[in-house]
């Protein structure tokens, strides 16, 4: 988004006023599964509701309520970020002047979706994940959550760019390393470390939240 969004960038902020909302869910910002359960007065964990792509756009059209912004010029959006977009232009079609879904679809896929089990099952097979309550216990089951996100960043690239990685070398401490051996280390790496940078349920959430995208009416489809 630093490429494109700011002073003289395609999404040019001296011409737009940028509105970039946390979304519904999630542990950075937003309500999600951290938040403290008044009934309980814990984390709400396990217990946070289930939601969809359309209970997030939602809060969204909530929040442009409640910035008095009748009709917004474009809504856009990558990834799940693009289903959103999506939703907007079908349930709320008089609230915006264009729609700009990118690198996103309207479902997932039997494939993804499976990816996505996968990854749930790493992180309750984590011997810290203790049958979700591992707040209780101060623990985090970080190794599950690497290893979930491993096999997401997978289905992030296609395989030309997989290829095109691995047949890159790199010269470190006076070895060279074949470009499958340094991506493999870029993986365990970077997935680590964002293994302790995520909520472990917000996680699960969002990757189960695509799955419950409602199929739009067909000829909504047709007028994009």
């Amino acid at each position: 988004w630093p490429k494109v969004i700011g002073p003289g960038l395609p999404i040019d902020t001296n011409k737009f006023f940028v509105i970039c909302a946390n979304v519904l869910g999630s542990c950075s910002g937003s309500t999600g599964p951290k938040e403290i359960n008044p009934v309980t007065q814990k984390p709400f964990g396990l217990d946070f509701p289930v939601i969809t792509i359309a209970d997030m756009v939602s809060a969204q059209v909530r929040l442009i309520d409640h910035l008095g912004i009748d009709k917004l010029f474009s809504v856009i959006g990558g990834s799940m970020g693009g289903m959103q977009v999506m939703h907007w232009a079908v349930d709320h079609r008089d609230r915006l002047r264009t729609a700009m879904p990118i690198a996103s679809t309207w479902r997932h896929s039997a494939q993804n979706i499976a990816f996505h089990e996968v990854g749930r099952q790493a992180i309750m097979a984590d011997p810290n994940w203790q049958g979700g309550k591992y707040s209780d216990h101060d623990e985090r089951p970080h190794a599950g959550l690497s290893v979930a996100r491993m096999a997401a960043h997978i289905t992030y690239m296609s395989e030309k760019s997989l290829t095109d990685y691995s047949i890159w070398a790199m010269k470190i401490n006076e070895e060279i390393l074949p470009g499958h051996a340094l991506y493999l280390g870029f993986l365990n790496r970077k997935e680590k470390k964002k293994a302790i940078e995520i909520m472990v349920e917000e996680y699960g959430w969002r990757q189960e939240t695509p799955n419950n995208i409602r199929k739009p009416p067909f000829n909504s489809l047709n007028s994009f």
